[in-house]
């Protein structure tokens, strides 16, 4: 049974992943990236000043920007969720650490996270680490072990109803330990 849950995650999987994070600090706009959400309103857009600054982008020009489009307010249970995919081969049986620059607003704080998710057709588990507003640039991370078993990697950003922005920059993959 296990062996037939196996073939189905690699079929379901992209054939090619990336080994890293593609357009890890959103240069060439959302390539590599896709949304989800659960109500309309949310939009996330790459930006771009011409000139570097580290008031803006964090590392290079480009950076995310997720907010929330609605003059009414954002809804109770709205979220939104940017996240890409990468090649879960080279750190299986590895603990990693997803980190990125992030900058929230004061009324934020617990409203946003950084979330991972081994694609494991026997042990997949979610993870999440909820953010801290911060006017500056801040790097965050995330924690956690790849299943022996995994065959991608899911990372991303989640922002919920009580906040409705963010802006991340800067997103990369440390290997920690087995």
């Amino acid at each position: 049974m296990s062996l037939l849950l196996a073939l189905l995650a690699l079929q379901s999987a992209p054939a090619r992943l990336p080994e890293t994070i593609a357009n890890p600090s959103f240069e060439r706009g959302l390539e590599g990236w896709r949304f989800d959400f659960n109500v309309g309103g949310y939009r996330a857009y790459p930006r771009r000043e011409v000139d570097y600054s580290p008031e803006r982008a964090a590392e290079g020009r480009g950076w995310l920007e997720i907010d929330w489009a609605s003059p009414r307010g954002t809804p109770p249970g709205a979220w939104f969720h940017v996240t890409t995919r990468i090649d879960a081969r080279r750190y299986r049986g590895w603990a990693i650490a997803f980190s990125a620059a992030v900058r929230l607003p004061d009324h934020a704080s617990g409203a946003a996270a950084l979330t991972a998710r081994a694609i494991d057709p026997g042990a997949g588990a979610r993870h999440e680490q909820r953010l801290r507003a911060t006017p500056t640039w801040r790097r965050d991370q995330l924690v956690f072990a790849v299943p022996r078993g995994a065959v991608a990697i899911e990372l991303g950003f989640l922002v919920d109803g009580r906040s409705g922005e963010l802006e991340a920059d800067a997103v990369r993959i440390d290997i920690l330990h087995r």
